[in-house]
């Protein structure tokens, strides 16, 4: 376990979090669970705990729940990549889209070279029908991975969608 994630924990909330860490790996989720917890219930300034309950909220698909653990995570340690990443698919997931858009920019404010992250933007904006703003974020995502042939496709569908007249842009 990363030494960082101990960083502003006493010793009763280091040695919960290597427990609930270890029980989480072999699948013993609730009681991992529980000790994230009591982890929090110490001191709720342990963003690795927040967003490991996040994380498991989010496998069992209540994103509702994750989205509030890995907001919290977030707001003790903002430049996170792995969890806004999470904290974006889980909004998406719960059907928040405009707010997932808003958390898929955040994270490529630290990482603006991802182009699966401009990718699964651009299908956001392709499911509004807003193909005009879609097609720039495939070829965004297209310029960093150039070879991508799902790229080119879903740019050749956008321009052909925008010529006939169909974005709601």
């Amino acid at each position: 376990m990363n030494k960082a994630v101990f960083l502003g924990c006493n010793e009763k909330q280091k040695k919960l979090l290597a427990e609930a860490s270890d029980l989480e790996d072999k699948g013993y989720m609730e009681k991992a669970v529980s000790l994230y917890k009591q982890v929090l219930d110490i001191s709720p300034t342990v963003p690795f705990a927040f967003a490991c309950l996040g994380g498991i909220y989010f496998d069992k698909k209540d994103y509702k729940t994750a989205i509030s653990y890995f907001a919290e995570a977030i707001k003790l340690k903002p430049n996170s990549p792995k969890t806004i990443l999470l904290k974006a698919k889980a909004e998406e997931n719960y059907g928040l889209l405009k707010s997932a858009v808003e958390t898929y920019d955040k994270y490529l404010d630290i990482d603006p070279d991802n182009a699966d992250v401009y990718f699964k933007e651009a299908n956001i904006y392709e499911y509004k029908e807003w193909y005009d703003s879609a097609l720039l974020l495939y070829e965004k995502a297209l310029s960093l991975d150039k070879y991508n042939k799902q790229y080119q496709y879903k740019i050749d569908e956008m321009k052909q969608l925008i010529a006939s007249g169909k974005s709601k842009e």
